[in-house]
């Protein structure tokens, strides 16, 4: 976690050190106090005060860290995926976590929602990623470096996030099909439900289905979602999915598949399982009752 002074903070929100001062001394800012004496902020504070102020947030993205050239920057502060795209590409080939975590920190900043920034961001570059190494345009020394990467700004990035309350709150069990070793998406999945005030249980990837039947039958979640990113035997993945189907029969949670399904699923079996094609989908199902 990063944490900056008064006058780093000041900089950030664009207002003097003595409004920083006051803002704190009112408790309309939190921070963390050194032995010292001195203030400390994290970006949460500072996101979190402009949540609870409502006010509009003035904040300049190029203080936020010095990895972030003025040309990331101005990309970032305009949105601009399409420029973005080529930058993030290249830089999660180079394995640079700490610059991949601030760009995702200046677009969460700049209030664009989390879905927004894994369906225009990451997935595309994750999924180009992908294509090459198949076409072994690039090694899997360099698939693998690059998926650590994203791995670690993700989890970064959730130190960041403001977590909504919701006192409809379902319990939400992840997990990905057996022989999907991609655990990515479920990392993506589990943050957007969880700032939605949602409780998740995470059994990553490669998970088969008899290894659940207790979990379900003990937790009894609400929701219940399938990560298919990657279908390596589509007979063996429909049995799984027939297989949850059955031990979820006295549960009754929601079934969702996301990933790789459209084209596999078109079968009476599996009425009554919903399809999450993207994040944006998986976002508006967060905010179902």
């Amino acid at each position: 976690m990063k944490y900056f002074n008064s006058y780093q903070a000041a900089k950030i929100m664009n207002v003097n050190v003595s409004t920083i001062k006051r803002w704190t001394d009112t408790k309309k800012l939190d921070c963390i106090q050194t032995p010292g004496g001195h203030r400390k902020f994290t970006l949460y504070q500072i996101n979190e005060y402009y949540r609870k102020s409502k006010k509009s947030k003035p904040i300049n993205i190029y203080k936020i860290s010095d990895s972030l050239n003025d040309l990331l920057c101005k990309h970032i502060e305009n949105l601009d995926y399409k420029e973005l795209n080529i930058y993030f590409f290249d830089i999660l080939l180079e394995g640079d976590s700490e610059r991949i975590t601030s760009i995702l920190e200046g677009l969460y900043l700049k209030s664009e929602s989390i879905y927004k920034i894994y369906d225009n961001l990451v997935c595309p570059c994750l999924n180009k990623i992908g294509k090459l190494w198949e076409k072994n345009q690039i090694s899997i020394a360099d698939e693998h470096l690059a998926s650590n990467t994203i791995i670690k700004s993700i989890n970064n990035l959730n130190s960041l996030i403001i977590k909504e309350s919701n006192i409809l709150s379902k319990l939400v069990l992840l997990f990905g099909i057996k022989n999907n070793n991609h655990s990515i998406p479920l990392q993506m999945a589990e943050q957007i439900l969880v700032s939605h005030g949602h409780k998740v249980i995470n059994c990553s990837s490669d998970t088969p289905i008899f290894s659940l039947k207790s979990m379900i039958e003990n937790h009894k979640p609400n929701m219940i979602l399938v990560s298919m990113t990657y279908i390596a035997d589509k007979k063996e993945s429909i049995s799984e999915i027939l297989q949850l189907k059955k031990i979820n029969k006295n549960n009754k949670a929601t079934l969702y598949i996301a990933g790789n399904s459209n084209n596999f699923f078109k079968n009476k079996n599996f009425d009554g399982i919903k399809i999450i094609n993207t994040m944006k989908d998986l976002n508006i199902v967060s905010k179902e009752k």
